[in-house]
């Protein structure tokens, strides 16, 4: 049992102490990580996914481990790190991420002429996704573990099961959190490693707005999600579907949270400068003719026209 049960992390985030075992175990019970069986406490599913010391002493559970792959260049052939976490995600998720952002390629940049060096992708981003991945996966799949692959150009987060049926790829943005794991979502809030309901993609698709990067890249298919996240690629090194996706997320985005999509905010989305005005009317045509986008007010001046996701 006491392999399963929390370590420091736990209370230490809840900043709760306590004055005999009875009220240890009475917290860990009212977190549903314990339950009582002919009095006794025993450890919850709950408790080995997030709190487990190492996945591997419980069996069926050793796929729940998160590797982590960085390899050289663009492709698999060449490995340069392999690196695994077997303990419970409560436990480890910081550490995960720090991991990654530490094997993400980097740029450099000059403030003040001083030389600094940061990640190409935003911690924000990484955190999400990986919060998401673990909250969202089908944990009665247990014959592949979460994967992330690190590339020069890219991030991938590959999580068992897929979406579930009422979620389309399309509405992740906005869309009312559902999960097959409740309990778990709501712990992983209760901590502080997880975003409100439904708002961690929200956050993740600005993040990469603001730095310019391209956007998020989601993959639905039968027995497993994946999430790809790009390092910075200039307009002119996108394909047509990478435009119309960074132009499609930005519409959701600016509909939520009540802003307008128009041809400037399209300008200021991809870095276009000032003269550059029929370079994005032009873009979003193209995206107009996709059906991913459509006018909010079809009656009014051209110069108002302003764009809305095709859903809303």
């Amino acid at each position: 049992m006491f392999e399963a049960a929390p370590a420091t992390p736990v209370w230490e985030l809840k900043q709760t102490t306590f004055t005999s075992s009875e009220n240890y175990f009475e917290f860990l019970y009212n977190l549903k990580l314990l339950i009582k069986v002919q009095n006794k406490f025993l450890p919850t599913n709950l408790a080995l996914i997030t709190c487990a010391k190492d996945f591997s002493k419980f069996q069926n559970y050793e796929k729940l481990e998160i590797r982590i792959l960085t390899y050289k260049g663009l492709n698999k052939f060449s490995v340069k790190s392999d690196q695994s976490y077997s303990q419970g995600y409560s436990i480890c998720l910081d550490h995960v991420v720090n991991e990654i952002m530490k094997q993400l390629p980097t740029n450099e940049i000059f403030k003040s002429a001083t030389r600094h060096t940061i990640a190409s992708i935003p911690e924000v981003v990484i955190r999400e996704l990986i919060s998401n991945a673990i909250i969202h996966r089908d944990y009665g799949v247990n014959n592949s573990q979460l994967l992330v692959e690190i590339y020069d150009n890219r991030i991938e987060i590959t999580n068992p099961g897929n979406l579930i049926s009422d979620v389309e790829v399309d509405r992740l943005i906005d869309h009312p959190s559902k999960t097959r794991n409740e309990i778990l979502a709501n712990f992983m809030r209760n901590l502080g490693f997880a975003e409100e309901r439904g708002s961690g993609i929200d956050k993740a698709v600005g993040a990469c707005e603001e730095y310019g990067l391209p956007a998020l890249k989601f993959i639905n298919e039968k027995d497993y999600f994946r999430a790809v996240a790009y390092v910075q690629k200039k307009f002119n090194d996108m394909d047509k579907d990478e435009r119309r996706e960074a132009v499609y997320q930005h519409a959701c985005l600016n509909y939520v949270t009540t802003n307008k999509t128009t041809n400037k905010s399209i300008r200021e989305r991809f870095k276009f400068s000032e003269k550059e005005i029929t370079k994005a009317t032009r873009l979003i045509s193209d995206v107009l003719l996709s059906e991913k986008i459509k006018l909010a007010d079809k009656e009014a001046a051209k110069k108002d026209y302003n764009y809305i996701p095709y859903w809303a």
